[in-house]
């Protein structure tokens, strides 16, 4: 089933996280039980669509806040059908993390099975168009940043040696994850506990989606480095024309010399450079991000719900279980 799944994605140009080898990862990390919803066309798979089975409550997509965005896979006419059998098949159901094409037939499908939609968007994700070259673009960004960012170079070559690199993990992507993780993990995420080293699952999940990336030629490991030591890192995948950027992060001691600035400048150029026709921030709209552009793309959830007593009660529960876990997610729970 995985090979077939992953031959329709790679048919289709799906983005990588509606890729079987993400959605595995996800699972085995986090200890859930991923189902895949299909059709079919005499034997030949046509649409696919992973989700998580909540008992006889129904069902929802398998995907969380680790999972930029997840989409059906499959032509539009196949992912329609799909989309229609599921929603008939339990009184609950929620195309989580979805945008796009994918929302638009989550949307037809709940409305033509007369269920409620309760949608919300979950996230506002930035953008770049790299379409009108590097050149455009720079003239395009207020001459103040561009004269900051060359200023607090100069301060930091000042300090020593400045490098920019660029890894795909075919040589040592353990040592450099390890070493690009500590940086991320420093400053501010590693006291909020949403740092990659935080959880051993979550760290575990980012490990074995890079490994896969690397393997296909998907994976991007960008460092700035001061001395050779690391004070800046992403880490990113390149697909389907675009890079996306998964996770990234500073060393806080040189905070002052904008060491995450310096970097997206190179990376963006080096983007550019590749010929890519997007770059995606992924995850919310923080306002580092929108200074380098003022595009997003909705991530939404369309949450779907019988009419009637019982759609009601089960409404009801979804929203106190939001509310829970977001009073443990505060706590630290």
């Amino acid at each position: 089933m995985a090979a077939e799944w992953a031959a329709l994605a790679d048919e289709a140009g799906s983005d990588p996280f509606s890729h079987p080898e993400w959605v595995g990862a996800w699972g085995r990390a986090f200890g859930i039980d991923v189902r895949l919803a299909t059709l079919r066309r005499g034997t030949r798979l046509v649409a696919a669509y992973p989700i998580v089975v909540s008992g006889g409550r129904g069902w929802r997509a398998a995907a969380d806040w680790h999972t930029p965005h997840l989409d059906v896979v499959g032509a539009s006419s196949a992912a329609a059908g799909l989309f229609d059998a599921l929603v008939a098949s339990g009184r609950r159901c929620s195309f989580d993390f979805a945008t796009g094409a994918t929302a638009d037939l989550a949307r037809n499908a709940l409305a033509g099975a007369g269920l409620r939609n309760r949608e919300r968007v979950r996230q506002a994700s930035p953008w770049i168009d790299l379409g009108g070259g590097w050149e455009a673009y720079r003239d395009g960004i207020p001459g103040k940043k561009w004269r900051e960012i060359r200023r607090r170079r100069r301060r930091l070559e000042a300090e020593g040696a400045v490098a920019y690199s660029q890894h795909d993990g075919a040589i040592g992507l353990r040592e450099l994850l390890t070493e690009g993780f500590a940086i991320e993990d420093s400053g501010w995420k590693e006291a909020s506990g949403t740092a990659v080293r935080s959880d051993p699952r979550v760290e575990a999940f980012y490990r074995d989606v890079a490994a896969w990336a690397a393997r296909v030629g998907m994976l991007r490991l960008h460092f700035l480095r001061l001395d050779g030591r690391a004070i800046a890192f992403d880490l990113a995948f390149v697909a389907n024309g675009a890079e996306w950027l998964l996770k990234t992060g500073f060393d806080p001691v040189v905070s002052a010399f904008s060491p995450g600035a310096l970097l997206r400048a190179e990376v963006l150029e080096r983007a550019f450079g590749e010929g890519l026709a997007r770059y995606e921030f992924l995850g919310t709209a923080a306002p580092w991000k929108l200074e380098w552009t003022d595009r997003t793309r909705d991530v939404v959830l369309c949450d779907g719900f019988a009419s009637g007593i019982r759609g009601r009660i089960d409404e009801f529960g979804a929203r106190m279980s939001r509310r829970l876990r977001l009073r443990l997610g505060r706590s630290g729970r």
